[in-house]
Parts: structure tokens; sequence; C-alpha cells
């Protein structure tokens, strides 16, 4: 099967109507055959997270969140469909569907995506009957796992059936059918370098508050950043997003720290210590808004969150290496904007952390940042020889650990427990596909508007950012094109790229579109 093949099989299924899931799925079975799994050198993958059921747990306790309930057999570019547990909610977390070859149109992409989260979103409510009004029917799970082999093709596992026999069943999340006006569905989307500083560059998304501390540092890190003029323009959102989360980083590391010399200490203990701040409505401890929304939510700020750490694009760019090895940064500087506004923040996150370890140290904070800066550092200067995976991220919040991380092989970023490598790309996940997406690149992601008014979805989406993307790629492949015309053959084309090298495109030379100036 040849990647043109692929692509009219794709095609012709994405233009019928109505679509259909299970040969989708047959097709994604045959793909991963062809390319053993490993689809991200090839082509442009989504992988859905939909939320469709509550589980109603009749002998009286509740699930852990994040537990695999079933999963299936079959593996489809090297990962099983899973039914997970997320507090109180039934999700379906579906492997990495190929949309389309690499060099894909992104308007293309953006309306293939929207129809198979539609139809999946859609596919996955309908399994609960409607037995009366806005009443729906309840279902043992085993009934779910039957009726999930049929829609799909895919044989699922029950992985806890000590917990979800008897008497245990899982109800509906809402109504039956989808609700037209939201979505329930997150998109992990694989998208190159310059696709992610595009749609970094394109959010407008501002602090509603001085209490949004990840969004309030990033106003902060992106006037530092515009005054250095040494910096070229197109490295600086990758970099205001990364070193945004520095500050965070710190927190992060400090709280294990004291959690290690306090290993007795429970988590319900952990987030009932520290001065009280209301949050929108709540009061919560200094411990337990560190916990979330800090550290937890900030994943959700922007309505998308990338999977990748500063790192992982350092190794595919020589000149952001350069740069990152260069910074002049200084996160220690308490005269500053930054500095001021850091300073007031970690005075109220001290009353909680110092409660567990009373020898933690109020400069701790200033000097793990320094120390976690110089870190990177030192790594950008190996980038070439950086194996980073997912076996030396940092574990999930609570766990012990040590607190530095070597970055030649960790994830540089908060949150790496939810870091995913791709051999050739980044992955995305847009977790915010309601009216609420500020992001202009991001615009065609929001599935009621393409559900409810087709027309102005269309309209909506080719904002000027994504215009200016595409003709980025158009001015890449006449580059390209040119490029492979004069050359010898015997040159090989350089392995990392810079953003704007034509050099991206010239690895990928049976491609008609790979890269942008």
């Amino acid at each position: 099967m040849t990647d043109a093949d692929i692509e009219q099989q794709l095609d012709a299924l994405f233009t019928s109507a109505p679509f259909d899931l299970h040969r989708f799925i047959t097709l994604q079975k045959t793909i991963s055959q062809h390319k053993n799994g490993d689809i991200s050198p090839h082509y442009i993958s989504a992988g859905l997270e939909v939320e469709f059921a509550d589980y109603a747990k009749r002998l009286g306790y509740v699930l852990d969140s994040h537990l695999v309930v079933a999963e299936s057999q079959d593996k489809i570019n090297g990962i099983s469909f899973k039914l997970v547990t997320d507090k109180g909610k039934l999700e379906a977390s579906l492997p990495p569907f190929v949309v389309a070859l690499k060099e894909a149109d992104y308007l293309d992409v953006q309306k293939r995506v929207m129809i198979l989260t539609h139809a999946m979103e859609e596919q996955l409510r309908g399994i609960f009957p409607r037995v009366g009004g806005n009443t729906y029917g309840v279902k043992m799970l085993s009934e779910v796992l039957t009726q999930i082999t049929s829609d799909f093709g895919l044989t699922l596992v029950l992985k806890h059936s000590s917990v979800l026999q008897g008497d245990d069943a899982i109800q509906i999340y809402r109504n039956g059918s989808v609700d037209r006006n939201r979505s329930d569905a997150d998109i992990n989307l694989s998208m190159d370098i310059i696709q992610v500083n595009a749609l970094l560059a394109a959010d407008n998304t501002k602090a509603s508050s001085k209490d949004d501390l990840f969004l309030t540092v990033r106003e902060h890190m992106k006037d530092v950043l515009k005054k250095d003029t040494k910096i070229p323009e197109q490295y600086k959102p990758l970099l205001s997003h990364y070193l945004s989360q520095i500050p965070l980083m710190a927190l992060q590391n400090i709280m294990h720290e004291v959690r290690k010399r306090n290993p007795a200490m429970t988590r319900d203990d952990f987030v009932t210590l520290g001065e009280v701040r209301s949050i929108q409505g709540f009061r919560l401890r200094s411990n337990g808004f560190l916990l979330d929304p800090v550290l937890s939510g900030t994943k959700d700020a922007l309505g998308v969150w990338i999977k990748a750490g500063l790192n992982d694009f350092i190794k595919q760019d020589d000149e952001l290496a350069n740069i990152v090895a260069g910074l002049q940064l200084v996160l220690n500087n308490q005269t500053t904007a930054l500095g001021k506004y850091l300073k007031q923040q970690w005075d109220f996150f001290f009353t909680g952390l110092s409660a567990v370890d009373s020898s933690l140290q109020l400069d701790r904070f200033w000097q793990m940042q320094t120390e976690i800066l110089a870190k990177l550092k030192d790594a950008s200067t190996q980038a070439a020889q950086m194996n980073i995976g997912p076996q030396e991220r940092f574990p999930a919040l609570m766990v012990e650990t040590s607190s530095f991380m070597d970055y030649t092989k960790a994830p540089f970023m908060l949150r790496p427990d939810t870091h995913v490598p791709l051999s050739n790309g980044f992955l995305v996940e847009i977790r915010q596909l309601n009216d609420k997406m500020e992001n202009n690149f991001l615009q065609g992601f929001n599935l009621p508007l393409y559900r409810n008014d087709r027309s102005r979805w269309e309209s909506k989406r080719n904002t000027p950012e994504v215009a200016s993307l595409r003709q980025q790629y158009m001015s890449a492949v006449s580059n390209t094109q040119a490029s492979q015309q004069g050359a010898s053959v015997t040159n090989p084309p350089a392995p990392r790229q810079a953003f704007g090298d034509s050099r991206q495109s010239q690895v990928k030379k049976k491609h008609k579109r790979c890269c942008i100036q």
C-alpha cells in the first residue's frame, strides 16, 4: 500500500456521507500494519479523548480517576482503544488515527478532524437508547463493550472485572445523542515545529486575574523577550511559552522536595496547609491551590496543551539550541515587574510549603529557577545527542522523586507526565472545542459551530494567521523544488533545521509540501 493509496482511501471516506467509522477503523488497522505502527514520520495523526457516559456505582464507592476499565486487543499505530475513568465520567481514549499525509493542507486536516470527532462523539453517545423525553437508558458495562465491538470492529477486554461486575452499571452522561452546542472531546493532533509556533503566536488568551499564575507570568515574559533584540522574532512565541513555565516548574520541584522530607503526610493533609485565598468563589489553602489549578490546571489555560518539552524542539533546530544556550534571562531580579509578581506569589505558596517542611528557606524559589534555567542551557549544548522519552519523564504530581532531571533525556516542561514523544513532530492536545477558543490558528476546531452552521464555520476558520501559514507552505514548495533542481544528489540534507529553513522539505523529496519559510 503506497502513500497515494492511503490518501485516496482516506479522501473517499471523508468525502462520503454519512462517515463510515467502521470502514475508517478497518483502514487504520491496514495502515498500522503497513507501517509497523510507526506513523509519525509519514502522516498527520489525530487521537481523540471523548467523555460520553457517567458510571453508576451501586456498591457505594467511586472508582479512581485514570483507571483503565477496558482495552482493545488490537492496537492501531502502536496504541490500543481504552475506556478510562475520569472524575466520575467514562472516557474513550482512542489511538492516533491517520487523517492525512504530512504535506496535507492545514484546512483539509481541520475538516477531516471535525468529521471524525463529530462522528465518534455521536456514535459513542448513541450507545444509550432513549426511553422517553430526555431520559436515556442505563446499560451494563458488558453491553457497552459489545456495542463498541460491533460499531468499531475492535474487541475490548475488561481490565478490572472484580470491580465492575454484578450490580455495577454505566449510565449515560447527558443526552443519548450529541449536544450540538458543546463537545466533551479533546483532540491530540500531530504538528510540525512551524505549526506549533504559529498557534502560539496567534494566541491572545489573557489572565483574568492575578491568580492566573501561568498566564500572568507569560504576559510578563512576553514583555521581557520583546525587549531582547538578540532573539529572532519567530522564536519568541515558543520561548515565552516554555520560559514562562520555569517558575511553575520551580514550585513543582520544591513541592516534591518538601514532600520527600515528610513522606508520612497524606495528600489530604497537605492541601489543608497554608494561607487562604478565594478563587472563583472557593476558598483554598495555598497547598491546595498549588496542586490545582496551578500545577494540574495549567494545561487548560490556553485551551491547548503542547505535549512536548522545549528540548524536543531544540533537538530539531540548531538555531534554537544556540539561542537557548546564550540566554541572558535573569529570573531572580525582584525589582522587575515579573520579579515583583513572582515574589508576591512565592510569599503565598511559602506559607503552605514551609508548614510541611520547616527547614525550607525563603530564597529556595529563586535558587530553583536559576538552577532549572542552567540545566536547560547545559542541555541545549548537547541537543544532537538528546534521547528524550517517556521513560525519563517526571512522575505525576505528589509522587516522590529527586528534584532535578537530566534534560538531555527528560522533557523540559511543566507537567512532563503528559509528555508524548514523536519521531518527527510534536503532539498538541486541543482541549477546547467550543466557542471559548480564543486562538485564531485553531478556529476550525470549533465543533459546535461546525455542526450548526457549516458556512459560518468555513469562513471563520480561514483566519489571517491560517492564510499566512498556507502561504508559507506554498513558498516552501517553490523554494524546495528550485533548490532540488540545482543541488547535487550526492549532497545529504541536514538532519536538523531552523525556523524558515527549507532544508526540512528536502528530506522528503517525494512530498509536495512539508515545511514553512
